[in-house]
């Protein structure tokens, strides 16, 4: 197996568990069994595992592929988790939402998207 062929078949592999992972996810965020403060907790905890989840997924495959397979990794996987947690919680396919930060911060640098639509 070539170093190319090498990189193609992990970031495959990344790209399929990135995706049950996103099920996974969204299946968690729409269960409805909790009061509103334990549910404020479930949300700042998962979205901080995440984020740590995610960094080190990132960092893993800049280790070993370099960062531009790392950068379109991390693009793929970002787009993909969105659009799979947006269909399951009955949201359009291009949801951003308003108050997490990076929702935030995408409504900032695309101003010229409406994403209410």
């Amino acid at each position: 197996m070539t170093p190319l062929d090498t990189k193609i078949t992990f970031l495959v592999l990344f790209t399929v568990l990135s995706i049950l992972f996103s099920v996974f996810n969204g299946l968690v965020i729409n269960w409805k069994n909790s009061t509103a403060e334990k549910a404020e907790r479930l949300s700042f905890a998962w979205h901080g595992v995440g984020l740590v989840m995610h960094v080190l997924l990132v960092a893993l495959i800049a280790f070993i592929g370099g960062w531009f397979w790392a950068i379109v990794a991390f693009l793929l996987n970002w787009l993909g988790h969105n659009i799979i947690i947006a269909m399951i919680m009955g949201q359009k396919w291009f949801y951003v939402g308003k108050t997490a930060w990076t929702d935030k911060l995408i409504r900032r640098i695309l101003p010229f998207i409406n994403f209410d639509k």
